[in-house]
C-alpha cells in the first residue's frame, strides 16, 4: 500500500501539473482538489512507511553490525 500509494501520487501531480499548463481555469477548482487529495494520500503513505520501518523493521540490521 505504501509504495502503491506513493505512485498514485506522482501520478496524480503529473496530470495536475499538465492541467495547469493548459491554462489557468484548472488552477481554482481541480487542481486544489488533486493536491488536497495528494496531500492525503501522502499521509497515508508516510503512515504505512513509519509502520513498515517501527514495526515490521524494514530495513533495519540487527545484531552486532548495527552498533558499528
Amino acid at each position: 500500500m505504501h509504495m502503491l500509494g506513493n505512485i498514485a501520487a506522482v501520478v496524480l501531480e503529473a496530470v495536475n501539473l499538465f492541467l495547469r499548463l493548459g491554462g489557468s481555469e484548472a488552477i481554482g477548482s481541480i487542481g486544489a482538489i488533486i493536491s488536497g487529495l495528494v496531500v492525503l494520500i501522502l499521509a497515508f503513505t508516510g503512515w504505512k512507511g513509519g509502520e513498515l520501518v517501527y514495526r515490521h523493521r524494514v530495513g533495519i540490521e540487527e545484531g552486532d553490525s548495527a552498533a558499528r
